[in-house]
């Protein structure tokens, strides 16, 4: 399944794009806690080996994306910050 990180488009402002960043921090923290509440039943999956390795172990798979770049504002670092969290 995939889990969505979505943000609805707001100001474009530096207000807003804190105010989006914060909610898609929070979004992905809540995706991570239900992999994390779920981890026997469960799995994030980043590359296409652990697909392979979580279906071995009869697991659903779990994939990650974002949905309208907002969140980074004018602040391209943070497309790190997302990738290192799925």
């Amino acid at each position: 399944g995939f889990f969505v990180i979505y943000t609805g488009q707001g100001p474009l402002t530096p207000e807003g794009y804190a105010q989006a960043r914060g909610q898609a921090l929070v979004r992905a923290a809540a995706i991570h806690r239900v992999l994390g509440e779920n981890r026997d039943r469960l799995g994030l999956a980043l590359t296409a080996e652990d697909i392979e390795r979580l279906h071995r172990e009869g697991k659903s798979i779990a994939l990650l994306s974002i949905e309208n770049s907002w969140p980074l504002g004018e602040d391209l670092s943070m497309l790190e910050t997302f990738h290192r969290l799925g």
